[in-house]
């Protein structure tokens, strides 16, 4: 058979969790349970308030038909608006009423106290809809109630006996939230990426004690180890009324670095030149945000650049800077290119070395510091001459050169000789193996003289040395001046000479006259000598006379003869 149709009694919706003491509600009542016809609310939710209410009891909570949810509620604001949705049962359709006691009178008959209502709700589906709280409501808890009826023409009323359906009531709280939340102080932030900002909440009006909800989950006033970025608080006190603020927290950083150096040695390269860079002087150079960029005064150096004062500037990524000045030392440990002669083989004589020669990165010097020198006259042997370069930091090199010296060929051509024009007379010049160039223009190691005069020869042995001697050859004419009865014969020696001139006559003659003319044959000495006797010198000085060929001429008796003098 039909269920019998129901009237819907008032459902009281009650937010906030107090009881009422000065107003007594009706209970509705339904001649049959909600559960025999599966004729009740399966849920209510409203949404909006500062505390909303949820429930999904999806059935008939109590046999009677209701039910006071009396720790469900709904907190909000005069003027505001209540969204709500029902669920009603899954085989009929229903009325839905909702009606809300706003002055708190222990009925929901006053004008203005039904609030909604639906008269044909489907069967297993949802009725969603609002109502405004007046912004004469009295400020407090009341009742809301929510009543369901089968689709009936029964009259639906907040307290009557109805024959299907199910009535519930929660709890309405109307505040006046004067609640004012101001971040009242902050810090901001050292970095860009530093945590050491702050904000703290400052509460009026409401009704303590507040609770505290930030973005970032803090729930105390103070928000604390905070960096940059938005940050907001949401107030809540104890009646569910919410104010919140915002604040940004920014960095400001005005700290310099701290700059930390280090004094440094730095190592000059093959073409003089060092580059140092900016770590190198660095010595842990710090600052709270991170550091940027460092620089230095200078970066490149080069031999002259003994001693620096270089100074480090470290920035910050925010701009900040400080500084702080360095010793740089330059300094060389590559030693100078030295190159010496090749060994040499020389004949006895003044050496003529050639020097060493130096290369270097910076500037070097070269000396000789043992052995022979340029200049000296070396007899045979064996020699070394080392020499040594040294730079501007002390770097040293060395080499040598070593020398051998030969012996000059020995040669004795004998002393001066007077010979006769007669007799054959040979100057052996030694030396087997040599070459010889006499200045007769002769080449063999032994010449035969036929002339009076000088004879000179230069040796020459396998070495290469070269010795010269000289020798002066008289050839007396051995048929007499005066060949008749009383013969005479003239010497003229030394030829060459530098200063005298001796002229030997053997025989007697009663008057010689000596004539000494100059290549041109003009006279430019003349003397006489009587009675000549055998063997006699006559001493002719040409000391003063320029070097150069001149003539000798005697007169002996009739006969002259003529002999060439070289004064050297």
């Amino acid at each position: 058979m039909k269920p019998k149709l129901l009237q819907l009694t008032f459902l009281t919706v009650f937010i906030g969790f107090a009881q009422f003491t000065n107003a007594q509600y009706c209970t509705p009542t339904y001649s049959t349970a909600c559960g025999s016809f599966n004729m009740y609310v399966q849920s209510f939710s409203t949404t909006g308030g500062f505390v909303n209410i949820t429930n999904n009891n999806q059935g008939c909570s109590n046999n009677s038909g209701y039910t006071y949810y009396s720790t469900l509620g709904h907190t909000t604001n005069p003027d505001s608006v209540v969204n709500f949705s029902v669920s009603v049962s899954p085989n009929y359709a229903v009325r839905v009423y909702l009606w809300v006691d706003y002055n708190q009178d222990g009925d929901f008959i006053d004008t203005g106290e039904q609030v909604a209502y639906n008269d044909n709700v489907a069967n297993n589906s949802t009725w969603a809809s609002s109502f405004t709280i007046p912004a004469t409501a009295t400020s407090g808890t009341t009742r809301m109630r929510i009543r369901t009826l089968y689709y009936t023409s029964v009259g639906m009323h907040p307290c009557n006996n109805l024959p299907y359906g199910e009535s519930e009531d929660y709890n309405l709280t109307i505040v006046n939230c004067e609640l004012v939340a101001t971040i009242d102080s902050s810090q901001s932030a050292s970095c860009v990426d530093a945590e050491d900002g702050y904000a703290h909440v400052n509460v009026t009006g409401g009704s303590a004690v507040y609770s505290y909800l930030w973005s970032d989950s803090v729930t105390t006033a103070l928000n604390e180890n905070l960096g940059v970025g938005e940050y907001i608080v949401v107030v809540t006190d104890t009646n569910g009324c919410n104010a919140n603020d915002t604040i940004s927290i920014i960095f400001e950083d005005s700290i310099a670095p701290l700059v930390m150096v280090q004094n440094i040695i730095a190592y000059l390269d093959s073409a003089g030149s060092v580059t140092i860079n900016a770590t190198q002087i660095d010595n842990g150079s710090s600052d709270s945000c991170g550091i940027a960029q460092m620089i230095i005064s200078a970066s490149v150096f080069s031999c002259d650049d003994t001693l620096n004062e270089v100074i480090l500037t470290v920035f910050d990524v925010n701009g900040n800077f400080a500084s702080d000045t360095a010793i740089v030392t330059i300094t060389d440990t590559i030693a100078p290119s030295i190159i010496c002669a090749e060994s040499i083989e020389i004949c006895e004589s003044v050496l003529n070395l050639v020097d060493a020669t130096t290369t270097d990165n910076c500037q070097s010097s070269v000396s000789q510091i043992s052995g022979p020198l340029n200049g000296d006259t070396l007899m045979a042997g064996s020699y070394t001459s080392e020499f040594l370069a040294i730079d501007i930091f002390g770097n040293e090199s060395s080499c040598s050169v070593d020398i051998m010296v030969n012996p000059l060929p020995v040669v004795e051509l004998g002393n001066d000789s007077i010979f006769c024009d007669s007799i054959e007379f040979t100057v052996d010049a030694g030396n087997d193996g040599s070459s010889y160039d006499w200045s007769s223009g002769e080449s063999s190691q032994t010449i035969l003289v036929t002339d009076s005069g000088n004879y000179t020869v230069t040796v020459t042995d396998a070495n290469g040395c070269e010795s010269f001697s000289s020798i002066h050859v008289g050839l007396k004419v051995c048929v007499g001046i005066d060949e008749v009865g009383n013969p005479i014969y003239m010497t003229v020696y030394p030829n060459p000479t530098t200063n005298m001139v001796n002229v030997q006559i053997d025989g007697f003659a009663d008057e010689v006259r000596y004539d000494v003319l100059d290549i041109n044959g003009k006279l430019v000495q003349s003397s006489n000598r009587n009675g000549v006797s055998a063997s006699s010198i006559e001493v002719i000085d040409i000391s003063s006379f320029s070097s150069g060929i001149y003539i000798l001429s005697v007169k002996v008796n009739d006969k002259t003869y003529v002999q060439r003098i070289s004064k050297m």
